[in-house]
């Protein structure tokens, strides 16, 4: 449940780089930024899964809204990755990572990428509008999906988990 020591002071150093100015990168030609950020407030917070998520650069809050469950997941996922690895994270700390509709709040207002490895961080990318990635995500074949705990797979599925 918790970070080793030295990611914890690692993500620490970014949160207080990327809060001055965004990490850029760059993803199959578009530019992006990534923002790392503390989850503040109570003790469960601090220590709950960090989440992971990617803004369209442009995109009006309307647009955000109407798109909210439609979204190229896959290529976001792609997105994720390789931000993190730009930043020169470990890859066991985002390989499990997974969407999830409801990652910040129970009514699906903000959907995110949980991170079942890491602890307590947020990361937020804005990536440049591009039409072609929402093809291309239709055209990619879904990936086999890592072994979950019946408890994970319950609270994915919505169905209560009989203790």
């Amino acid at each position: 449940m918790y970070n080793d020591i030295k990611i914890t002071e690692w993500l620490n150093e970014l949160v207080f780089e990327t809060d001055k100015k965004p990490k850029e990168f760059r993803f199959f030609g578009l530019d992006a930024t990534i923002r790392v950020s503390r989850k503040g407030g109570t003790y469960r917070e601090q220590n709950s899964k960090s989440h992971l998520s990617v803004h369209m650069k442009g995109e009006s809050i309307w647009d955000n809204l109407m798109n909210r469950r439609n979204r190229p997941t896959k290529i976001w996922k792609m997105v994720g990755e390789t931000a993190l690895a730009s930043l020169g994270m470990e890859e066991e700390l985002f390989a499990k990572m997974y969407w999830n509709q409801k990652a910040g709040c129970s009514c699906s207002c903000s959907p995110a990428f949980v991170m079942p490895n890491l602890f307590g961080y947020y990361f937020s990318i804005s990536v440049e509008a591009d039409p072609m990635l929402e093809k291309a995500d239709k055209e990619l074949p879904d990936r086999e999906p890592l072994f979950i705990s019946d408890k994970e797979e319950a609270l994915l599925k919505g169905t209560p988990l009989n203790v």
